[in-house]
């Protein structure tokens, strides 16, 4: 009966387990979003904190505070949202332990700015190949 619930959720969009986390608010939609996106939260905080210990601290920091994100947030992709959201989680950690320098800080905008555009421009080409 616990495997045909979790079924249930893997087959939903994002959108759709927002949705179903607004009106249930069931602890297994957050462990199907760390399912499908905890290693890139992994990624993307090793890529800011290059501390594994710090990283995996923060990837269990996010995942406690996202029930409470989810249901206060008006999310349109959830992926991006919560890339966006690991990335300040991860600049307040830095700024918090003093290691963020003014330099560091352009570079690391510079550098979302640049993968914004590549997954802006994967997305446009996508929609031209659906066309």
């Amino acid at each position: 009966m616990l495997f045909s619930r979790k079924n249930k959720y893997k087959t939903l969009s994002d959108d759709e387990l927002l949705r179903a986390y607004k009106e249930k608010q069931s602890s297994e939609v957050i462990g199907e979003y760390y399912q499908r996106y905890g290693h890139l939260v992994m990624g993307t905080s090793m890529k800011y904190l290059k501390n594994k210990f710090d990283a995996e601290d923060l990837v269990m920091n996010m995942f406690e505070k996202l029930p409470r994100k989810l249901l206060s947030h008006n999310i349109s992709n959830f992926k991006s949202w919560l890339y966006i959201v690991t990335k300040n989680e991860c600049l307040m950690l830095l700024r918090k332990k003093g290691k963020l320098t003014s330099s560091l800080t352009r570079e690391l905008e510079d550098t979302d700015e640049l993968d914004l555009k590549i997954e802006k421009d994967k997305q446009l080409e996508m929609l031209e190949d659906a066309i």
